[in-house]
């Protein structure tokens, strides 16, 4: 995995010895120096002057994923920022399946994490960014603020569907209902996508030309 992070202990000019409780996890070397090794916990200890100092670790191979969200305005032309737009990050691996939900609301939401789904909004730049997710497979879900769908308006019982079908792999049968309700009429983006240790996915997203 790679240097994690220089520990120092300040207030002394004396000899620092350096120790870890799990090497397999972190280890570190006589100048603090710490390099994690997989993911797991361990206690790093500073010992001097008879004294003994301590700084919990977590290693986690996790990972990021960002990009942007745009669209482009019929009245007046030109890409621009989907504010606003809700995204989520759905995990594939069945954890998700475990969240019953019949509305989406704020205490639901902050309840995802727990079941492998993360939230987030585009920002006023149209961007948007995950920090600190588990490595896997995801579904991202990008939920457009600017832009309605046309098929949606005409023939909306199939488009929910739709939505529904595409979730139904990965969440219960209460949450997936939610979630298409919580589309309704506008764009939606659903695709597969993957979060790598250490790295930064990227992606995008452009709704084109907004229908009103």
């Amino acid at each position: 995995m790679g240097i994690l992070h220089n520990l120092k202990l300040s207030g002394t000019k004396q000899k620092v010895k350096w120790s870890t409780s799990n090497k397999s996890v972190a280890a570190v070397n006589r100048s603090g120096l710490v390099t994690a090794k997989k993911a797991g916990s361990a206690t790093i200890t500073a010992a001097v002057g008879g004294k003994k100092f301590t700084c919990k670790v977590k290693i986690s191979n996790a990972g990021g994923i960002r990009g942007s969200v745009t669209y482009t305005d019929s009245s007046h032309g030109g890409k621009k920022a989907d504010t606003g737009s809700r995204v989520l990050l759905i995990t594939t691996n069945g954890k998700a399946k475990g969240l019953e939900m019949t509305a989406w609301t704020k205490a639901a939401q902050e309840k995802f994490e727990k079941y492998g789904i993360y939230f987030t909004e585009v920002d006023r730049n149209g961007h948007y960014s995950f920090t600190d997710i588990p490595e896997g497979e995801y579904l991202i879900l990008i939920i457009s603020d600017a832009t309605t769908s046309k098929i949606a308006a005409e023939h909306y019982a199939e488009y929910k569907a739709s939505i529904e079908m595409s979730l139904t792999a990965s969440l219960s049968s209460s949450a997936t209902g939610t979630f298409s309700k919580a589309v309704g009429l506008s764009n939606c983006e659903i695709a597969i996508v993957n979060v790598k240790e250490n790295s930064q996915t990227i992606h995008s997203y452009d709704f084109g030309i907004s229908y009103n």
